[in-house]
């Protein structure tokens, strides 16, 4: 399956994520493209981290890749003025672990740390068995009170990621190039149709 196929049908599996007048602001606020934006939650350190693993995650090649769309833009607001005040600082706990994990493996200050020292750190943490995807998964789905202190550096590590995984894919889908560009895009929907075969329905739906 080549990159257009899996972006297209890979919103099936994101499920419907109920819109506040506040996420509808940060989409908004992120259209425009701003080369010298400046973040309202993010650090410099982290916001180089976050703008380089959203390239990673959602690189442009054929499609716009998720720089194109803003996607860092609409994490920093989605950090700053969705999440509670505890997920902001697991998140920026994760993201000092990940940023000293990058300092020790490239041997600079993650000031400096470009796209290919990150990429090699991001996919040694995602080269595992299954056991251990697993049992990531499991321990990335508890609540931090409920995580072992042997844990807790892997637990804030991967909630780091993930956070960013999560918010890469909402941020990219809900983007209004993508939704017209890229998706199935009609604004002004046709008759209903409840009952019909999943092959007809085609390219998953901007809604």
């Amino acid at each position: 399956m080549d990159r257009r196929t899996a972006l297209k049908n890979i919103t099936l599996g994101l499920g419907y994520v109920a819109t506040t007048s506040s996420m509808l602001s940060v989409l908004n606020s992120c259209k425009e493209q701003n080369p010298a934006w400046k973040a309202s939650f993010l650090t410099p350190d982290e916001q180089s981290m976050v703008s380089h693993l959203v390239d990673i995650i959602l690189p442009k090649d054929d499609l716009p890749g998720a720089l194109d769309v803003n996607v860092p833009q609409f994490i920093d607001k989605m950090l700053d003025a969705v999440e509670t005040k505890e997920n902001q600082q697991l998140f920026r706990s994760g993201g000092e672990i990940f940023g000293q994990l990058l300092e020790n493996k490239a041997g600079k200050k993650k000031s400096n740390a470009n796209r290919t020292d990150i990429e090699s750190i991001f996919k040694e943490l995602f080269t595992i068995n299954e056991v251990e995807q697993e049992r990531i998964k499991s321990l990335t789905n508890k609540k931090v009170a409920e995580v072992a202190e042997t844990d807790k550096e892997n637990y804030l590590l991967y909630s780091f990621l993930m956070k960013i995984r999560y918010y890469t894919l909402f941020g990219y889908y809900t983007s209004e190039k993508v939704g017209e560009e890229i998706l199935s895009y009609d604004p002004v929907p046709g008759v209903f149709q409840g009952c019909i075969p999943l092959s007809d329905v085609g390219n998953a739906w901007s809604l």
